[in-house]
């Protein structure tokens, strides 16, 4: 059942030929080039110029409209890297703002910009220009509760 059966060539199929013996064959079959008359190859070539020079035009009218786009794309493009960058700095203030007011080191200063109180322990201090720093200003009498008057 499973013997081998010689092979047989069937009559439709060419019999194997060597690369060797095609090459010879389709160099001999090849047809000989027919001369070209130098009117067609003119005509040819002023064909291919009109279209490579018509394709070269309507790409220099591309590149033409694309230029005052992109100049306008980049002016675009800068503005908005601009407003990023102040947008970038504006939430980077307020990110730290933030963070101080749930601070709790801070919280009595923070207490003491948004309720306008000065810390009991605090001296006011007033500036007054013209005057040296050297200059001792004369003690100012203070009235006791007592009824006395004393120098401070």
């Amino acid at each position: 059942m499973h013997a081998t059966q010689p092979k047989s060539v069937s009559p439709l199929k060419r019999p194997a030929v060597s690369p060797v013996a095609r090459r010879r064959i389709s160099r001999s079959a090849a047809p000989a080039p027919r001369p070209v008359s130098p009117q067609i190859l003119g005509w040819e070539i002023g064909i291919k110029l009109s279209v490579y020079s018509i394709l070269s035009l309507a790409a220099i009218s591309g590149l033409v409209r694309l230029v005052p786009y992109h100049q306008t794309v980049q002016a675009r493009l800068e503005e908005v890297e601009q407003e990023v960058q102040r947008v970038e700095t504006r939430v980077n203030r307020l990110h730290s703002e933030f963070n101080s007011s749930f601070d709790p080191n801070q919280a009595k200063r923070l207490m003491q910009e948004q309720g306008h109180r000065i810390d009991p322990r605090q001296r006011p201090v007033i500036w007054i220009e013209g005057k040296s720093a050297n200059v001792e200003q004369p003690a100012v009498p203070y009235v006791s509760a007592y009824g006395k008057n004393q120098s401070r």
